[in-house]
């Protein structure tokens, strides 16, 4: 027998079984170690309003800046369990006018503040909470608004709607081209505006106030942002 015939014959062998084991292992490594979905994703909230600006209200003083605060931190903390970096325009009841000096109106400035968080932050995606308001009590349900000009945007408005859907079957209103929404007119990202109900709406009303269903509104706009990156 030649052994120095064998002898290369065994080293390769032996080399590809350990090439074999080590792609096993890093695989077994990698499964137990994968990055969460939204992992390197920085995606903004914007709670509306605040401070002076309470957005609407009822006559017993509840208020919708308070609620889309109280929404949006739910908010964050699910988007940040699916990896993703959240950035809030507030985090607490101010208003942001003091960032620009763009316009004399206070509530312009307002506007666009949030706008350059968004754009400085390098966001891909902005997600703007708001609750609505009618002549009607009998009005009720989400109502999604997206940018006229961005197919990207309809598309995300379009998943968050549905996954509303889920949470209660009378958030049946299809998406809207927000063409009268600054934020909407204006974001340089993909952006979409959330009325995530109506505090005229007694039933509603009751509803936004309940932790769960907070808790459900954020998961389901959570979930359309996975589905918008994945699907």
């Amino acid at each position: 027998m030649d052994l120095l015939a064998v002898r290369p014959r065994w080293i390769m062998s032996t080399a590809l079984t350990l090439v074999l084991l080590g792609m096993v292992l890093m695989t077994a490594w990698a499964a137990r170690v994968s990055l969460p979905p939204l992992f390197g994703r920085v995606i903004v909230v914007d709670p509306g309003h605040g401070g002076i600006d309470s957005g609407t209200h009822d006559r017993r003083g509840l208020m919708e800046k308070d609620l889309n605060l109280a929404i949006a931190l739910r908010l964050r903390k699910q988007l940040q369990k699916l990896g993703a970096f959240v950035v809030l325009t507030r985090d607490g009841d101010y208003e942001l006018s003091y960032m620009s000096n763009r316009s004399p109106s206070r509530h312009q400035r307002d506007l666009h503040s949030r706008v350059l968080i968004a754009q400085r932050s390098q966001a891909e995606l902005m997600l703007s909470i708001h609750i609505n308001a009618s002549g009607s009590p009998h009005t009720r349900g989400s109502i999604v608004f997206y940018q006229a000009d961005s197919e990207a945007s309809k598309r995300l408005a379009r998943l968050i709607q549905e996954e509303l859907r889920k949470v209660a079957p009378w958030h049946t209103q299809s998406p809207l081209a927000g063409r009268v929404y600054y934020i909407l007119r204006t974001s340089p990202v993909v952006t979409a505006l959330i009325e995530v109900g109506y505090l005229t709406n007694p039933e509603e009303k009751d509803l936004l106030c309940q932790a769960e269903y907070q808790e459900q509104i954020a998961s389901a706009i959570s979930t359309a942002v996975l589905r918008y990156f994945h699907e």
